[in-house]
């Protein structure tokens, strides 16, 4: 069993920025000079994971089109990308595009949807909550990369969201 801790370095843009170009530096020289020690440990990315939460209320209650949900997932996603990309943890998440890592729940109404802003919010977690305009509705929460572990007891009372034929109100449908 090694006693190595499993780490990752990812190399993004470095520019004209000197330090940050010393500190890539001297970590690919630990990492060299633990390899040629003949230690042997496992490269592996920090895990990151973007937390999407939507209102299952649009869909049941509002009957609101399956696609117009997934959208407003879709606008909050880009809208904290944007609003951080110049966070070091959303610097690594888009480095790897192939390997992201999203977990979409669902939470049931706007004021629940508001008090799990207002405990990120108290919890110094980045977030973007998207109100639909012009009607004004806070329809979705997305934070912005975390690794999971400093984030994911926000969320344990939430689950995953579903949006099954059965739990989507018919309007159509006679009774």
């Amino acid at each position: 069993m090694s006693r190595w801790t499993p780490i990752t370095y990812v190399i993004v843009n470095i520019g004209e920025d000197a330090t940050r170009l010393y500190e890539v530096t001297v970590s690919i020289f630990v990492i060299k000079a633990e390899m040629k020690g003949q230690h042997i440990f496992q490269m592996s990315t920090q895990h990151l994971v973007q937390y999407v939460v939507v209102r299952t209320d649009l869909l049941t209650v509002l009957a609101w089109p399956v696609g117009a949900v997934i959208a407003q997932a879709c606008h909050a996603t880009a809208a904290v990308t944007h609003l951080f990309q110049n966070d070091e943890n959303t610097v690594k998440y888009l480095a790897n595009l192939d390997n992201m890592h999203k977990v979409v729940l669902g939470i049931d109404g706007e004021p629940k949807l508001r008090t799990l802003a207002e405990k990120l919010k108290e919890g110094s977690v980045d977030h973007k909550l998207w109100i639909e305009q012009p009607e004004d509705i806070p329809t979705c929460l997305v934070t912005k990369p975390y690794p999971k572990e400093e984030i994911q007891k926000f969320f344990k009372k939430l689950k995953l969201f579903k949006a099954e034929p059965s739990s989507v109100i018919d309007v159509g449908k006679s009774n």
